[in-house]
């Protein structure tokens, strides 16, 4: 149907095949089909035009209300695309050590999407906060809302690098002949029992494979309602993905 549209509207078929860069034969030969497939004539000559008949007109008149529907139906589209907002709620310390870092990939990958990361220690409140999805830290047990684990627990022992310059304890017994602190094991003066948390602030090294799962973990939090966001499924599966790869 373009390519009557464009005859349609040069009235003339060379005119049509110089726009959509196809040759004079080729137009000719798409109007002579579509002619055969409808059963009308669609086109007659007057000396060097191909002018429309009544029933081209009226088919004209279709065709262009159909493209003028699609053309502010992909409008619509592309601006809800450009224009998606959304917000995540978190732990200071997830954000900083954990999401942030990571962020440059999510907007790298969903340019469309505006995502506002939203800081504090309290639980988000779905209805009234403006929070899209959060990521909490809990048992995934929250009444009414959709709960994705994402990272699980666990304290392992961790120390500064530059600890004893560099000859790192290697097993338990000299471990606990150390301070056990965390402000020790930071400055380079001790050990303490970490996190995956602390191991990305990237001052602590992790001492040993043994480690402590607790029951609580990392979760992606959204209201039910909202699984048919588009932008919210694409965030909570990029999520997911980045978890895995931690």
């Amino acid at each position: 149907m373009r390519v009557f549209e464009v005859a349609c509207r040069h009235g003339s078929y060379s005119e049509a095949a110089r726009e959509l860069h196809v040759t004079h034969s080729a137009v000719s030969q798409r109007m002579r089909q579509l002619e055969e497939d409808l059963g009308l004539t669609l086109f007659e000559r007057q000396g060097n035009r191909m002018v429309p008949t009544s029933s081209g007109l009226r088919l004209q008149a279709g065709v262009k209300s159909t493209f003028s529907e699609l053309s502010v139906a992909l409008g619509s589209i592309e601006k809800r695309r450009t224009n998606a907002e959304l917000t995540v709620s978190l732990l200071p310390v997830m954000a900083a050590r954990w999401l942030v870092p990571r962020l440059p990939r999510f907007r790298a990958r969903f340019s469309h999407i505006n995502l506002h990361v939203k800081t504090g220690q309290s639980l988000a409140n779905f209805k009234s906060d403006g929070v899209d999805i959060a990521i909490r830290f809990g048992t995934g047990d929250w009444k009414g809302l959709r709960a994705i684990k994402l990272l699980d627990e666990e304290f392992f022992p961790v120390c500064s690098p530059s600890l004893n310059d560099g000859r790192l304890p290697k097993d338990p017994a000299s471990m606990l002949s150390q301070p056990l602190l965390m402000e020790a094991a930071v400055t380079g003066q001790g050990i303490a029992l970490g996190r995956m948390l602390d191991i990305l602030a990237g001052k602590l090294v992790r001492l040993s494979e043994h480690s402590l799962r607790v029951s609580y973990c990392h979760y992606a939090v959204y209201p039910m309602s909202s699984k048919s966001n588009p932008a919210l499924v694409a965030f909570r599966d990029w999520l997911i993905e980045e978890a895995r790869r931690t």
